[in-house]
């Protein structure tokens, strides 16, 4: 059987241990609780030590002496029955009642002053929470507490009280109808017992990094390694506390400096408090945290990192969303960072924006915010099946394990995607950020089932596909870290659509335009010539009728004249006309004869003059109908040659846009290298300075006798 073969029935916690003892780190059930289970019910233990105590200062105080004892227990005592977080509770409640021994505190006086999340004078439900906090005594409180805020089995409840089965479910029933008693209709809707007891006991904790913890800096101005002088702490871990030091071998020169909580008194354990560093060590990218020095203090491990100003990611989202412009910058850096952890072989398993800094490089020209992914204190290495992280941002696959569902996917690279995914999500719309409440296990139960949504807000609508496809539950189905980059290009979908659209208007409509104006005056110039040719065709069709009519008029002149002629010959040859009167009557018949006749010839001669002339239009009427046939073909094949213009500037925008989006990778690396060059260069320059300073130091102790 390999070092990662799961057996049947073996908790998740049994199997970490196995697989890191098998690579070679032998590692306790201390170990693993501290360094990775006791970080998932950190927040509820606090509450828990919080309200048993009830002093916030106090309470953090044993907070530390929750992660001592944890670091000290046995392996039997943490893997026994009923459960580690049953266990963990114990050891709790009694460091809270060590507390209140040694300090006198009187819990239920200063229970009221708390900093309760819910105003009760504020709450419509307020008498009623009231009767939560103060009326109800010490011992139904905590039933109340264990049973619904940490979800406790009546069973593991009697582990922690140390009393009798029987008891506690007897108690806790009668402590839990005293307050179903008191639920009353608050704004027309009944409370639920959960929720009112949710309201009643939510507490509103400093941020680690708050004043309290300013002020609770053990070690603030201390030098260590007669170097770094510890300036102000700025936070806390799992692992440890987060100084702002000075190094005082280099003037003016500031760095982080990460101090561990436990002391490592075995060299198992220094192996182990090293592990974060080797990590570190083996992976480098701009946007991941390396590391300068490390040593020894009291037996707990210190090392350096570089000194970032900036904020997290987290305030950033508190102050206001993210653009999507914003977040393709941040998290694309993220998700390339995230792909060299995964190429070396290593997990980040706790990705969150509390966990990435937003840091200001200084340039000669002007400020670059460069996102560094933190904390690679619960990092695991391909081959470990070690659970950590943070609920909220959970993958499916590691809430599974961690619930301990039956062939639960295995987790790898892709879980850092779904966090990062998620936090991408949260960073867009920070209202669809889940809140964990006191019921870790409920919360992860129901994570391990369903995929959180995708943004529906109506400019992220769009988004929903590419979110459905990163957050799926099946591992399968998202991306890898550099697929996930490349995609997130899908943010800018909206302007580079709109940019690319601009682009080929620039170029295609000014020869749409051309292209159009010349069909046209085409088309307009023939037509008018046929126009024109067709008017003058209808007048000489006029006139050639108008001659036909004078014609016709003529003719009948000249019948009337033979007629005459004929009546004349007729009386001639019966004797009825004088030789005068017939003399008069030809001269007359003549001259009607002749005028006739002219008019005839006139008549003819112009119909035939108006025949050829319309003979002639209809000639170029057929002329210009040929030229307007030949405008219209010469329209169809623009218009064809339009089409063609308008899939070459089709091709043309597609190939805009993949020189766009190259380009776009082009400038990130050249920026990434950039920056890494100057870490570099800063780095060089330090360890020059340090070898000067070493030089120095040794040329002195070489002059003293």
């Amino acid at each position: 059987m390999s070092a990662t073969d799961e057996r049947p029935g073996e908790s998740c916690t049994h199997q970490a241990i196995r697989t890191l003892n098998a690579q070679g780190s032998v590692l306790s059930l201390g170990d693993v609780v501290q360094v990775r289970v006791l970080r998932q019910f950190a927040s509820a233990l606090e509450w828990y030590l919080v309200l048993r105590i009830g002093h916030v200062g106090c309470a953090r105080d044993a907070m530390q002496s929750l992660r001592d004892a944890v670091a000290a227990a046995s392996d039997e005592a943490l893997a026994s029955s009923p459960s580690v977080h049953a266990h963990l509770l114990k050891m709790a409640r009694g460091i809270a009642h060590d507390v209140r021994a040694r300090f006198e505190l009187d819990v239920e006086a200063l229970r009221p002053k708390l900093p309760w999340s819910v105003d009760a004078y504020a709450s419509e439900s307020g008498p009623l929470l009231t009767h939560v906090r103060s009326a109800l005594d010490d011992a139904a409180l905590e039933l109340i507490e264990l049973r619904c805020i940490h979800r406790l089995s009546v069973e593991e409840m009697a582990a922690v009280l140390a009393r009798p089965l029987e008891d506690v479910a007897r108690d806790a029933e009668q402590a839990l109808a005293a307050v179903q008693a008191k639920i009353p209709l608050v704004g027309g809707v009944a409370r639920t017992l959960l929720g009112v007891v949710d309201d009643a006991l939510a507490l509103d904790l400093e941020e680690p990094n708050g004043p309290a913890a300013e002020q609770s800096g053990l070690f603030t101005g201390r030098v260590l390694d007669d170097r770094y002088r510890l300036d102000k702490r700025v936070g806390e871990g799992a692992f440890g506390e987060v100084y702002r030091a000075t190094d005082t071998h280099v003037p003016g020169h500031v760095v982080a400096l990460k101090l561990l909580h436990q002391p490592a008194t075995t060299d198992e354990m220094r192996a182990s408090a090293l592990r974060e560093l080797h990590l570190i060590a083996s992976v480098f990218h701009p946007s991941i945290v390396q590391f300068k020095d490390h040593g020894w203090h009291e037996g707990r491990l210190w090392f350096v990192m570089p000194w970032y100003d900036g904020e997290s990611l987290e305030s950033r989202m508190r102050k206001a969303p993210l653009t999507r412009a914003s977040a393709h910058r941040i998290f694309t850096s993220l998700a390339r960072a995230l792909a060299a952890m995964h190429a070396a072989g290593i997990r980040h398993q706790d990705v969150k924006p509390e966990n990435v800094l937003l840091a200001r490089i200084k340039t000669s020209a002007d400020d670059v915010e460069l996102p560094v992914l933190l904390d690679l204190g619960v990092a695991a290495k391909e081959a470990e099946i070690l659970i950590a992280g943070t609920p909220t941002y959970f993958a499916p696959e590691v809430a599974a394990r961690f619930a301990g569902v039956v062939d639960a996917p295995r987790i790898g690279p892709k879980a850092d995607v779904f966090s990062l995914a998620l936090a991408l999500r949260n960073a867009l719309d920070p209202t669809l950020e889940e809140s964990i409440g006191a019921s870790v296990d409920v919360f992860i139960a129901h994570r391990a089932m369903r995929s959180p949504p995708p943004p529906s807000s109506k400019d992220l609508a769009y988004l929903a596909p590419s979110f459905e496809r990163w957050l799926s539950v099946d591992p399968s189905q998202r991306p890898d870290a550099n697929k996930f980059a490349d995609e997130l290009d899908v943010l800018l979908a909206p302007e580079t659509s709109r940019a690319r659209r601009r682009a080929i208007a620039s170029i295609v409509l000014p020869l749409v335009a051309v292209l159009i104006g010349a069909a046209a005056a085409f088309a307009y110039v023939g037509l008018r010539e046929v126009l024109q040719q067709r008017r003058a065709a209808e007048h000489a069709t006029a006139h050639a009728h108008t001659l036909e009519a004078e014609l016709g008029t003529t003719r009948a002149e000249r019948s009337l004249v033979d007629t005459r002629l004929s009546r004349a010959e007729s009386q001639l040859e019966q004797g009825r006309l004088s030789q005068s009167e017939l003399e008069e009557t030809v001269a007359v018949v003549r001259s009607s004869l002749d005028s006739t006749r002219d008019r005839v010839v006139a008549a003819e001669r112009a119909r035939q003059l108006e025949a050829n002339r319309r003979a002639a239009l209809e000639l170029e009427r057929d002329r210009a109908e040929a030229r307007a046939l030949r405008s219209a073909q010469s329209v169809v094949s623009r218009e064809q040659e339009l089409d063609r213009m308008r899939r070459s500037a089709q091709s043309l925008r597609n190939q805009i846009s993949v020189l766009t989006r190259d380009l776009g990778r082009a400038r990130a690396d050249s920026e990434s290298a950039r920056i890494s060059a100057a870490g570099a260069e800063s780095r060089a320059r330090a360890a020059q300075r340090a070898l000067n300073s070493a030089l120095a130091r040794i040329a002195q102790l070489e002059r003293r006798p």
